[in-house]
């Protein structure tokens, strides 16, 4: 699961950018916060709802299984674990959690800014940028991608192939 806000401009800088995403989201999360137990409920449900969705076309199916098996997790009733776990969540415990997650000091984001064709070399290394991001120009993402931590997730086995009548 996975929380993006995405932002176009061409006159916005990144550091205003990220303060506008930041103040949207602590806008949302206190109107989380203060909404009736009944609305909150009704809007759990609806994200079950959701998540419950059968797939629509063969697309949708081969995308969510061929999700599975290249990241090697093989959890093939995903939906209905996120399910689970949604249900179970209070309103309260939601919202400090979103808190947590969206807007602490240790949440992971990752803000890309793009500014080929719009900024020369020297514009963009001039503009400010948000706290902990690092400008990297064209021609160094190379070596900048090369120091980067990588997140590997668990692998599990493939599950044993059951056949019927043996």
């Amino acid at each position: 699961m996975g929380f993006t806000v995405c932002v176009t401009t061409a006159s916005a800088t990144p550091l205003h950018v990220d303060r506008r995403v930041a103040a949207f989201l602590r806008k949302f999360l206190r109107s989380v916060g203060r909404m009736g137990r009944a609305s909150f409920s009704a809007n759990l449900a609806a994200a079950v709802a959701n998540t419950l969705r059968d797939d629509h076309n063969l697309a949708e199916e081969v995308q969510r299984v061929a999700g599975e098996i290249a990241s090697r997790q093989y959890v093939w009733d995903r939906a209905e674990q996120q399910a689970a776990a949604m249900r179970g969540i209070e309103q309260s415990e939601f919202c400090g959690w979103a808190k947590r997650t969206l807007l602490g000091e240790g949440r992971r984001a990752l803000c890309v800014h793009a500014h080929e064709g719009s900024l020369t070399p020297e514009q963009a290394a001039s503009q400010p940028v948000p706290n902990g991001a690092v400008n990297v120009p064209h021609e160094g993402a190379g070596q900048f991608r090369a120091k980067l931590q990588v997140y590997r997730q668990v692998e599990r086995a493939m599950p044993a192939v059951q056949v019927q009548g043996q």
